[in-house]
């Protein structure tokens, strides 16, 4: 009896040893094919700790408790974007695209979001300081003036505002 026990011991470490190896091929495999959008995913990251933050002290100074709900919300967000970046450079790759396309197109998925976290930041950041002209002007120029200048982000937040949603529900005719 001790020798089958002895037996079923010796199998169960070579069967873990083997799923530890598996696991480590695993993550080195796919940390190695996304390693050159790896400070892409750094800066949207980094841009969400402190969306996450700015938004949390203007609540906090507006007086409104914290929200589990929109903390939830925030992270949803930020593995939404993270996943766009992952796909959009995997199905680029995959699809045998020039290198630098697809990294180029990635790159601008990022500043996409860049403009959305760090206009959100300014925003907060507004609510915080209400009169820190710096920060006022910065969210200004993001807001009203940037958006002049990207033909595409005039229309959408035209289109936007124009939209029924649960959001908005006096908003828009169509």
């Amino acid at each position: 009896m001790h020798r089958i026990i002895s037996f079923f011991e010796k199998l169960l470490e070579a069967i873990s040893s083997v799923l530890k190896g598996i696991w480590v091929l695993i993550v080195t495999s796919f940390t190695s094919f996304f390693n050159p959008i790896h400070d892409f995913l750094l800066v949207v990251f980094v841009l969400f700790i402190l969306n996450f933050l700015y938004g949390l002290i203007s609540d906090l100074v507006q007086g409104s408790d914290f929200s589990l709900k929109k903390a939830f919300q925030s992270i949803w967000y930020v593995a939404g974007f993270m996943l766009l970046l992952f796909m959009t450079f995997g199905i680029g790759k995959k699809m045998h695209l020039e290198h630098q396309s697809v990294i180029n197109f990635t790159s601008w998925i990022t500043w996409v979001v860049i403009y959305f976290y760090g206009t959100n930041i300014l925003r907060n950041w507004n609510i915080i300081q209400p009169k820190n002209q710096v920060v006022s002007l910065l969210y200004w120029v993001a807001s009203v003036k940037f958006v002049e200048k990207i033909k595409y982000l005039n229309e959408y937040f035209k289109n936007k505002s124009n939209e029924k949603t649960p959001d908005n529900p006096g908003s828009g005719t169509r």
